[in-house]
């Protein structure tokens, strides 16, 4: 793994982190819980959609992190970063008491 993602993961304070995958040239993209896994066997599962290994997304000391392996237009941030954060905002969501 490249040395910016390795940083990353290895950041104290990480509390959640997920490798991204995709094509961008297609608006395609998909965030990999085990991102452990070496970049290129993550590639591997989306390579016959010409997906690869876009980099990695966490949560450190509270705050979003990113490192991609190539620069990715704002729609295409935007997008992970929706995806990334959807299910956190809705962990965070108040429970209703009766």
């Amino acid at each position: 793994m490249s040395d910016k993602f390795g940083q990353l993961l290895s950041t104290p304070g990480i509390r959640y982190a997920v490798g991204i995958v995709g094509n961008p040239e297609a608006g395609e993209y998909a965030l990999i819980e085990d991102v452990f896994i070496a970049p290129e066997p993550i590639a591997k599962l989306g390579r016959a959609r010409g997906w690869r290994f876009l980099g990695v997304i966490a949560v450190v000391n509270g705050r979003t992190r990113t490192a991609f392996s190539e620069p990715l237009g704002e729609s295409a941030i935007a997008a992970i970063a929706e995806a990334f954060l959807s299910p956190v905002n809705a962990a965070l969501r108040p429970i209703p008491v009766n």
